[in-house]
Order: C-alpha cells, then sequence, then structure tokens
C-alpha cells in the first residue's frame, strides 16, 4: 500500500476519514472521543441544497451544510467542542456531564 493510500480497512491513524469520498478536514469532537468531519457535500453522497459544505457529527449522524467552508471549519471544528451547536445530542451529553461553562 503506498503511502496515503488509506481505505476504510486501512485507515489513518491521525486523520481516520480521509479516505472519505469529499474529505476536507477533521477534527476529535471533545465531547464524544469521536470526530466532526468536514466534507464537500456532492462528492460525499450528501445533499448540497444547504450548502456545498458539510459538517459530520460522526458520533450522531448530525450533518449540518453551510455555503462557506471556511465558515464551517471555525463553527465546527473550531476547539472540539464545535458540535455543542448544532449537534443536539452533543449538547445533551455536554449538559448531563455538569461542563456547561457560567454566564
Amino acid at each position: 500500500m503506498a503511502h496515503g493510500d488509506y481505505t476504510a480497512e486501512h485507515p489513518s491513524k491521525r486523520k481516520p476519514h480521509s479516505w472519505w469520498a469529499g474529505y476536507v478536514a477533521e477534527r476529535r469532537n471533545k465531547i464524544t472521543g469521536d470526530y466532526n468531519v468536514l466534507v464537500e457535500a456532492g462528492p460525499a453522497g450528501l445533499d448540497p441544497a444547504g450548502g456545498r459544505w458539510a459538517m459530520i457529527c460522526n458520533a450522531h449522524g448530525t450533518i449540518l451544510n453551510h455555503t462557506s467552508q471556511r465558515v464551517l471549519r471555525k463553527f465546527g471544528l473550531a476547539d472540539g467542542y464545535g458540535s455543542l451547536e448544532w449537534c443536539d445530542d452533543c449538547r445533551a451529553i455536554f449538559a448531563a456531564s455538569s461542563r456547561l461553562p457560567t454566564r
């Protein structure tokens, strides 16, 4: 297997979803331990009607589309807690852990 020729059977340890169609970037989700994955919606087989780019909470299957990759990178990959803003399941887990910041 050539360097960088990753598949589902042989994923990269650092970027385990890099073999996905439309893959752009990913970041470990600090809430679930899984990943938030940024993909181009069309090549990934997702509906691009909500925007060309899609952020996926891999733990829950929640998808957020947007027209700007830059916005999704900042919003979804931010500091590992990006899914708090758009994944209801992540928000519930985070709230149950009593780690909500006080305002």
